[in-house]
């Protein structure tokens, strides 16, 4: 039988030199974070792996107490400070990579995270299933903060009883994303670029924010489309309720990040699966799906075609994430389309995002010859069966047109 624990008896299960795993995204346990972070004499000697994502785990544990230390897979905002001082560290790894490191570790003492109980004592993961599986299959000792409140996926990951070794009680709703900001003109633009490479029947992955948000209200008239997609956003449920994603398919997604009312919709919805990163990362499984339309974005795109989504000049404020992931295996797909959607310029800073080279260049987040279309609000750039000469040529031409005669010049200078 689970030992049935306070907050403070679960604070208390860590020890100076363990290793501990606490689920961060929608489902992160909140109401234990906060504790942490109330009483961070817990953390002395603590190596955290947090699985924190931008924008919704904002409490930071980096710093807090000696000798800790606080490992990322996204570097996020909150973290500057502390990675700074070295009291914390990003790892620079696409998501598939992580579930290896995981295992690959010596020991990994704790997993932490926040389900929602089954009659028969196993513990649903509800709408996240991302890193959980694989924490509490290699952890010694695994403790979840049951919330019976929580919605239940008709199929999604579910941590057997019989792995499970402390249980306490919890309240409270999840973590809800900021609703993106609305679309502008451009990125209105974009959007209506992007939809035109979308077809009836098409699988769709996506990130969330202004501009997938402004995709998917482009595709209103569309059928059939399906859901393959490390994470999912209220736009989702919007498409869904306009008889926009087919009936007949199942819908694949690693997380949900929205709304309230998203989660809510996807309590006992059927045909949306979840599954951890393992299986929804797994390039080899992308590239098996069939017109697999992969949308995502970057910082900056170069004329050789490899994108920078990490870095602003020398400083990191993001991971891979899972766009290698997605980049690579919808490329692959039968049918695939590898799709990076972005202004053509930060205005603001008067600095084109299609450069001559990324700042990044020696690692790029995705390499050339992978994407293969690269989309501004002045066009569609169709670079994936082409030489590099003509790559370079059709990026110019969807830059903005203040910054395409100093692109230009730089292609001159390599040929």
């Amino acid at each position: 039988m689970a030992g049935q624990l306070t907050l403070s008896d679960a604070a208390s299960l860590l020890r100076p030199g363990m290793t501990v795993f606490i689920h961060g995204t929608a489902t992160e346990p909140r109401a234990f974070v906060d504790y942490l972070a109330a009483h961070p004499e817990h953390l002395t000697g603590v190596h955290l792996l947090t699985s924190f994502i931008p924008g919704i785990n904002s409490v930071s544990l980096a710093g807090l107490a000696a000798d800790s230390k606080l490992t990322t897979f996204m570097a996020q905002p909150v973290l500057a400070d502390a990675i700074e001082r070295g009291d914390a560290e990003a790892l620079r790894l696409q998501y598939s990579k992580v579930p290896g490191y995981l295992r690959g570790l010596e020991r990994l003492d704790l997993a932490f995270f926040h389900g929602r109980p089954l009659p028969d004592g196993d513990v649903s993961t509800s709408v996240s299933g991302e890193l959980i599986p694989t924490a509490c299959e290699k952890a010694e000792r695994v403790c979840v903060f049951e919330n019976a409140s929580l919605p239940i996926p008709v199929n999604g990951c579910v941590i057997a009883s019989d792995r499970i070794d402390y249980r306490a009680c919890s309240a409270g709703e999840l973590i809800e994303y900021p609703g993106a900001v609305r679309a502008d003109d451009v990125s209105s633009g974009i959007a209506r670029h992007v939809a035109t490479l979308i077809k009836d029947g098409d699988a769709l992955q996506t990130g969330i924010g202004v501009i997938p948000g402004a995709v998917f209200a482009e595709l209103r008239t569309r059928r059939g489309l399906r859901i393959n997609s490390g994470m999912v956003g209220d736009s989702v449920m919007l498409l869904a309720e306009a008889g926009v994603l087919a009936a007949d398919s199942e819908h694949l997604y690693g997380m949900a990040l929205g709304s309230q009312a998203l989660f809510k919709w996807l309590d006992g919805r059927p045909g949306f699966r979840v599954g951890d990163v393992a299986e929804v990362h797994d390039v080899e499984r992308i590239a098996t799906v069939e017109n697999l339309v992969a949308i995502n974005s970057g910082i900056e795109v170069a004329l050789d075609g490899s994108i920078n989504a990490e870095q602003i000049g020398p400083r990191v404020v993001s991971g891979p994430g899972g766009l290698p992931d997605f980049a690579t295996g919808s490329s692959r797909a039968p049918g695939g389309r590898s799709v990076i959607a972005l202004p053509a310029a930060n205005t603001r800073k008067g600095v084109s995002r299609i450069v001559a080279r990324l700042a990044n260049h020696e690692s790029p987040t995705v390499a050339a010859g992978v994407a293969t279309h690269i989309v501004t609000e002045f066009g569609v750039a169709a670079i994936g069966d082409t030489t590099p000469a003509k790559r370079a040529e059709r990026l110019i031409a969807i830059a903005d047109p203040a910054h395409r005669d100093e692109l230009s010049a730089a292609l001159a200078l390599t040929r």
